[in-house]
């Protein structure tokens, strides 16, 4: 047929968008697996003619030995899609034998149109406003990432101050002046900063500059080290053009009264003189970003910071002790309740706090650190994720458009907006902050999951699977998720049962539930059995089987699964972020 398919087409009451994988009538919206979606453009494309069970394989699942079974599921979840009968067929004909034809001509769609419900108009109402000017400013962001730039310096990664003191109980406290020399350097607005976690993976490695460069994807590397001599920290800069690995200028400072907390904004500023002697367009003043704290208080809050960044239930609590430490010495000291805030955030996995708990904690400490800086970045991004959270959309997006004004580099801003903007079905937007995030932090686990989750919302099945195997390597615990999605739209159900044990023995997922999730995909089981013999696992693990449930294409029982939920586990970004509950 002659009819151009790739904007979208009308099929009866659906609009069908294959590039977003979804379908809408005036009433529903729906979102189809990669393959299922392949199946229904590949009958469109042939809708007057009879399409044979081996040519839809052939198209469909190209190169690969795929069962029968995997198309006569995909058949039932479209027909399911399309409130289509097999008995009486409005959509899709079974043509015994034979295979399978599409009873509706397509009708192209030149321009896409979106059907929202009314709720969702007006939480989108309310946050467009920010949400425009935060896309302006993402994109100009982007453009400097990705662009040609007249500046000859553009991006720079801070690599881990080397600890000299002969101390190496001390590290703590270099790891923590770098910290927040990335911190301070990652607020100028043409300087693309490469986020603390993937700077610090590079650690004792022995790579050349230019080594770093490629993995890092920055043009400059600046190398630091902290001696003590007789009193002295003496702090040595450089920095290294990752390219040549010539050294552009290096400078030294002494900090006689061993006050590293008061010194930290001074070495920024040393930094960033460096680099604009070396041609960087860089802003000449850098703000004291601490706020008020002792140099005790301040200790404790460094090995806080250390504790934090190792996501294990023994470095959170040792974490939590730290930083609960520091507040109570210095109940002023901004960053200190900002990362509490952020502490009971990621603790609800690892510490096993109930949401509601975890919630009511980061809330009030990160409200404390804002009464006390209203511009602390780290405390912002973790109001907007809350906000979210809440389904308070218009103070979420208003928050991430403020912490990413005020960082420009702040790694986590951009992930956790990206997932915001997925949720608000800005699903291309919410692609590009996520791959900025993973432009600037591109060795943390956590960053590369959520580009995993990204590539299987967009069917992209190449990214999904490098961005989860690099995950995997990073050691991130939801990795074999993601490959085992990828391995189940690839219909390589072995693989895909080994990669589904794998994540339900991280998350604590009895083998049993396994074994029937398995069985649904292999389609030996219906969804009411299989719903049936999932209640006896828990309440709180609904969540996880509503995705698993989602996947295979099971929407009622996912849907099911979701709303058994109790509003008390009530979950975060990443537990909600799933296409057929938008």
């Amino acid at each position: 047929m002659e009819v151009d398919l790739s904007n979208g087409f009308r099929l009866g009451e659906w609009d069908v968008y294959p590039r977003r994988n979804r379908i809408i009538s005036a009433r529903k919206r729906k979102t189809l697996e990669g393959k299922v979606m392949g199946v229904l453009v590949y009958l469109a494309n042939n809708y007057d003619e009879v399409v044979s069970k081996s040519d839809l394989l052939d198209q469909v699942w190209p190169n690969q030995d795929i069962a029968e079974g995997i198309l006569t599921r995909a058949i039932y979840e479209l027909r399911q899609a399309l409130e289509d009968s097999a008995h009486e067929p409005r959509y899709i004909k079974n043509v015994p034998r034979l295979g399978y034809r599409l009873l509706l001509a397509p009708e192209s769609i030149e321009k896409p149109i979106a059907r929202l419900t009314r709720g969702r108009r007006a939480h989108l109402r309310a946050a467009s406003a920010a949400l425009l000017a935060v896309l302006v400013s993402l994109l100009a962001y982007q453009v400097f990432v990705d662009g040609d730039r007249s500046s000859q310096i553009a991006s720079v990664a801070v690599l881990p101050f080397a600890n000299m003191t002969g101390d190496a109980s001390k590290r703590y406290i270099t790891d923590g002046l770098t910290e927040e020399v990335i911190h301070v350097m990652a607020q100028q607005p043409s300087l693309a900063v490469a986020a603390r976690t993937s700077s610090f993976a590079l650690r004792d490695l022995g790579l050349t500059a230019a080594d770093i460069g490629d993995r890092l994807g920055v043009d400059s590397v600046v190398e630091g080290s902290v001696r003590e001599e007789r009193g002295v920290q003496r702090i040595t800069v450089q920095l290294i053009d990752a390219k040549s690995g010539s050294h552009k200028g290096s400078v030294t400072l002494d900090i006689v009264d061993g006050d590293l907390f008061n010194a930290q904004a001074r070495i920024a500023e040393t930094i960033i003189q460096l680099l604009a002697e070396a041609g960087a367009n860089v802003e000449p003043v850098v703000a004291n970003t601490a706020g008020t704290a002792s140099i005790r208080a301040y200790d404790f809050y460094l090995k806080g910071r250390a504790a934090l960044h190792t996501r294990s239930t023994e470095s959170l609590q040792a974490a939590k002790s730290y930083l609960q430490e520091a507040v109570q010495i210095s109940d002023e000291f901004a960053p200190a309740h900002a990362s509490l805030a952020q502490l009971y955030v990621v603790s609800r996995a690892y510490l096993r706090l109930g949401a509601e708990d975890a919630r009511s904690l980061s809330e009030s400490s990160f409200k404390r650190a804002l009464a006390l800086d209203p511009n602390n970045v780290e405390a912002l991004v973790v109001a907007a994720a809350l906000a979210a959270d809440h389904g308070d959309y218009e103070t979420s997006v208003g928050t991430f458009q403020r912490a990413i004004k005020l960082q420009p580099s702040h790694a986590l801003a951009h992930l956790w907006f990206g997932e915001v903007l997925h949720l608000l079905g800005y699903t291309s937007a919410g692609w590009e902050s996520i791959s900025l995030a993973l432009r600037l932090d591109p060795l943390a686990g956590s960053t590369n999951t959520v580009m995993a989750k990204s590539a299987a919302f967009f069917t992209d099945e190449e990214r999904l699977l490098q961005a989860a195997r690099q995950a995997e390597s990073l050691n991130a615990r939801h990795a074999p998720r993601f490959m085992a999605i990828h391995e189940f739209r690839s219909g390589n159900l072995r693989n895909f049962e080994r990669e589904l044990a794998r994540y339900h023995d991280v998350i604590g997922i009895d083998q049993t539930a396994t074994d029937l999730l398995v069985q649904a995909a292999e389609g030996s089981i219906d969804e009411s059995s299989l719903v049936k013999q999932l209640e006896p696992f828990g309440l709180r693990q609904n969540n996880f089987f509503a995705r698993e449930l989602a996947l295979l294409g099971m929407h009622s029982a996912a849907l099911r699964a979701m709303l058994r939920v109790p509003s008390a586990e009530g979950t975060f970004i990443d537990d909600i972020w799933i296409p057929e509950f938008q």
